[in-house]
């Protein structure tokens, strides 16, 4: 029962991620969904053994909960980024698109029950419409800054598939995962702090213009 809540909850992060445009709040709701993965990592403790339990806890309490998105904040504030300005899409018929995402996850759920075995439908249902929410975001956004949090909630609809569907393999291919999340992250302040001074607002419309 833990579980499933926690599962829609992250569901629901993704309609706050994608109607908000202040950047502090989707920060927060990244760090959310580390807590809540988290939970859902405890829930299904017993799957796991030890070794595989201590790095899954680390990994969603410690790097995505607490060490991510502190670094995030971190460079939206010495950047001055507070505010995704003129999305692609604005952000209430984003959250309508967000919505029925979540809607055909619900649906995917109640048509999974019943036909696959040995995996969790809700989770399964709910971690595909995290994942095309995120790639949505990703798309309908300028801001370099939110390109790369859209990727980050796209890794933890792929942590969440994971604990669904193969969960055999979850230390193996979330350490791939994890390597990718802190070279991304790392890369991102690397690179704001190099060209924040020339492009201010940070804009992939701005990066367009760079040449070799």
């Amino acid at each position: 029962m833990v579980g499933e809540f926690a599962i829609i909850m992250i569901g629901t992060t993704m309609l706050a991620m994608s109607f908000t445009s202040r950047i502090h709040a989707v920060i927060r709701a990244l760090a959310l969904q580390g807590v809540l993965l988290f939970v859902l990592v405890l829930d299904d403790a017993h799957a796991f053994d030890t070794l595989n339990l201590i790095f899954l806890v680390i990994e969603t309490l410690i790097v995505k909960a607490i060490i991510i998105p502190v670094f995030l904040q971190r460079i939206i504030v010495r950047n001055h980024i507070y505010r995704e300005i003129e999305p692609y899409i604005p952000n209430f018929y984003s959250l309508l698109v967000a919505s029925c995402i979540l809607g055909g996850g619900f649906l995917l759920e109640h048509l999974a029950r019943g036909v696959t075995s040995g995996t969790k439908p809700l989770a399964l249902g709910v971690s595909l419409a995290v994942i095309v929410t995120a790639l949505f975001l990703v798309v309908s956004r300028k801001k370099l800054i939110t390109h790369v949090l859209g990727f980050l909630a796209m890794e933890n609809g792929i942590f969440m598939l994971t604990m669904a569907v193969a969960r055999e393999h979850t230390f193996a291919v979330n350490v791939g995962l994890l390597l990718d999340v802190f070279l991304a992250v790392f890369l991102l302040g690397l690179f704001m702090n190099r060209i924040a001074s020339s492009y201010e607002e940070m804009s992939v419309d701005e990066l367009s213009d760079l040449k070799d």
